[in-house]
């Protein structure tokens, strides 16, 4: 007698490869896309992202380079020249423009230049716009090899603050990605909660103080 060949079912391809190649490329072309966005979108607004969790902590913000990583410290505007307390009128207007336009302060890592204009509207002054750049200064912050050192600004940052208090916040240039993902995880391993946002085109931070100006509002 003849036996019969039993039949065997094909294997069916996984498709999870192909998954797994499909996540790959669909975040690599978000993150494109994000950048391609904020290059033609100037400066005029910081693009913020969403935090990777809620939180009422307070930020530690830090600017990532292509090659480093600065701490930013917003009350150090408080040291340029300050407007006048109250409604201001055209004469207290035009002096803060007077005191206050193209002056500067330093500290470690930042050259800080501030920006005051009154702005004109129908022929008369109508509003003032003030906003202070930040310029990192050379070679200081730091190097991306020594994120680890724990006697740098960003292991010693975490070393001292609280979890339940504060959190990491990440104001990141289009070349700082790879930097950012760095740190990040270094924070994360520390407990820390984070978010980010993408600097536009010309990749300072500039913090509004009055008026709207700049690309980030000043923190409270």
């Amino acid at each position: 007698m003849t036996r019969r060949r039993r039949k065997t079912k094909a294997q069916e391809p996984s498709l999870v490869p192909l998954a797994d190649m499909l996540t790959n490329t669909v975040g690599i072309m978000l993150f494109i896309l994000a950048f391609t966005l904020l290059g033609t979108g100037g400066a005029s607004v910081l693009k913020r992202l969403p935090m990777e969790q809620e939180t009422d902590a307070k930020p530690l913000y830090f600017l990532c380079l292509a090659d480093r990583i600065l701490p930013v410290d917003f009350k150090d505007t408080d040291r340029l020249p300050q407007p006048p307390p109250g409604r201001m009128d055209v004469d207290d207007a035009r002096d803060f423009v007077r005191r206050g336009n193209g002056a500067e302060v330093e500290n470690e890592f930042f050259t800080i230049r501030q920006t005051v204009r009154l702005i004109y509207e129908y022929g008369r002054p109508s509003r003032i716009v003030a906003s202070a750049e930040y310029f990192p200064k050379r070679d200081a912050g730091i190097p991306k090899g020594d994120l680890m050192r724990t006697n740098l600004t960003l292991i010693e940052t975490l070393n001292t603050n609280s979890t339940n208090r504060t959190f990491l916040y990440f104001l990141v240039q289009p070349e700082g990605m790879k930097l950012f993902f760095k740190a990040r995880q270094i924070g994360a391993n520390h407990g820390f909660r984070s978010g980010w946002g993408a600097l536009g085109s010309t990749k300072n931070v500039v913090v509004g103080i009055i008026g709207g100006g700049g690309n980030i509002p000043k923190p409270e």
